[in-house]
C-alpha cells in the first residue's frame, strides 16, 4: 500500500462516468442530470469512481548509485481503476484510496504526509511514513477543477523496483453533450515522472525527476481532433527544496482524435521521446484530462521514460 489508510465513517456518493458514444470504457450508467461538482460535495462524504482512467510501467533502481537501472514496457490505457476520496470543508483532500485498473493499490489518511508540491502548490504530494511510496495528486479546489483531478505515483522506493502509475479521474461527460461543430481551448497542468540522461545538472543519467508543465489543448470539434502542447517544463529531484530545472526538453506536442468522449493520439517532444497521450472530457464537456507516455526508442532496457496526468479548463 502506498499509504497508511484512514478510518473514518463517511457517507458514500457514488460518482460514475456518463455513458455515450466513447464506448464502454469511457464511463458507467449514470446520466449527465447527475453532474455533482466537488464544490457541491459535503465535507467529509466520500466522492466514488469506478472508470478511472491509468496507465503504469515497472521500473528497477540501483539504490546505490541512486539510478534507475531499468524501463518495462508500459500498461494500455485502461478505464478500470476505481478512487474513492474524501475533502474537508477547505477543499483538502483528508483520505484517499486508489486502486489502477492494474491492480496496484495507494491509499493515503491523516497519519501520513500530505505537502504542496514544489513546482505546483495546487498539487499534493501525499507520501507514506517510510518514504517508500508517493503520489503527485492534484487538488481540483485549489486548481480550479469542478469535475476532475490527475497524477502520478511511484511504489517500491527503497526495495529497488516498483511501479510508476499515471491517473485521470472525474465525472466523464456524456457524448450527448460534446460539440459537433466550433472549436474552444482549454489550458491546465501536467505532473510526471522523467528518468533519462537530458539533463547536464551535475547529476548521474537516469536519475529519477519529477516533471510539471502548462498544458494547452485546442479542439476542432467539426474536423474530430484536439491538439495537446505542453509547455515551460521544469522538473526537480528533490520535493523539499526549491530546486528546479527549466526543462524545455520534456514539452511534447501532438494532435489526438475526438471519439464521443474520448481522444487519444500520438505525441512526442520533437526529439527522442514519442508515444501517446489519452483522455476524456469531463463534466459538462468544460474540462479535459488524461494521461501521457513516450519513451525513447530502441531495444535497451534502460530507456529515457516520461509519464504523467493532466487536466485543464475552457477558456471563456
Amino acid at each position: 500500500m502506498l499509504l497508511k489508510a484512514l478510518s473514518v465513517s463517511v457517507v458514500t456518493l457514488f460518482i460514475g462516468g456518463c455513458s455515450g458514444g466513447g464506448g464502454s470504457n469511457g464511463g458507467s450508467s449514470a446520466s449527465i442530470s447527475q453532474l455533482v461538482k466537488y464544490s457541491q460535495v459535503p465535507a467529509g462524504t466520500s466522492i466514488t469512481f469506478t472508470n478511472a482512467q491509468t496507465q503504469e510501467v515497472s521500473y528497477t533502481f540501483n539504490e546505490s548509485n541512486k539510478v534507475t537501472t531499468s524501463i518495462g514496457t508500459e500498461s494500455s490505457v485502461d478505464f478500470t481503476g476505481s478512487v474513492s476520496d474524501t475533502y474537508d470543508a477547505s477543499g483538502n483532500l483528508t483520505s484517499s484510496a486508489i486502486t489502477s485498473s492494474e491492480g496496484t493499490s495507494l491509499t493515503y489518511g491523516a497519519s501520513d504526509t500530505q505537502a504542496g508540491w514544489n513546482l505546483n502548490q495546487n498539487v499534493s504530494l501525499l507520501t507514506n511514513a517510510a518514504g517508500s511510496e508517493y503520489i503527485l495528486y492534484s487538488n481540483p479546489t485549489s486548481s480550479g477543477y469542478d469535475y476532475q483531478n490527475y497524477g502520478v505515483w511511484v511504489t517500491g522506493k527503497g526495495t529497488g523496483s516498483g511501479k510508476i502509475g499515471s491517473i485521470s479521474v472525474g465525472l466523464v461527460a456524456d457524448s450527448a453533450v460534446i460539440p459537433t461543430s466550433g472549436t474552444a481551448t482549454y489550458t491546465g497542468k501536467s505532473a510526471g515522472f522523467y528518468t533519462g540522461n537530458k539533463f547536464d545538472d551535475g547529476h548521474n543519467e537516469n536519475t529519477e525527476y519529477y516533471v510539471r508543465s502548462d498544458v494547452t489543448m485546442n479542439a476542432n470539434f467539426a474536423a474530430g481532433e484536439i491538439s495537446f502542447d505542453t509547455s515551460n517544463s521544469a522538473s526537480t529531484n528533490d520535493f523539499v527544496n526549491m530546486y528546479r530545472i527549466p526543462s524545455d526538453e520534456l514539452n511534447i506536442s501532438g494532435t489526438l482524435t475526438i471519439s464521443g468522449n474520448q481522444f487519444t493520439g500520438d505525441i512526442s517532444n520533437n526529439d527522442s521521446l514519442s508515444g501517446n497521450a489519452t483522455g476524456r472530457f469531463y463534466g459538462d464537456a468544460t474540462e479535459v484530462g488524461g494521461t501521457f507516455f513516450v519513451q525513447e526508442s530502441g531495444s535497451g532496457s534502460n530507456k529515457d521514460t516520461y509519464i504523467g496526468g493532466f487536466g485543464a479548463t475552457k477558456n471563456p
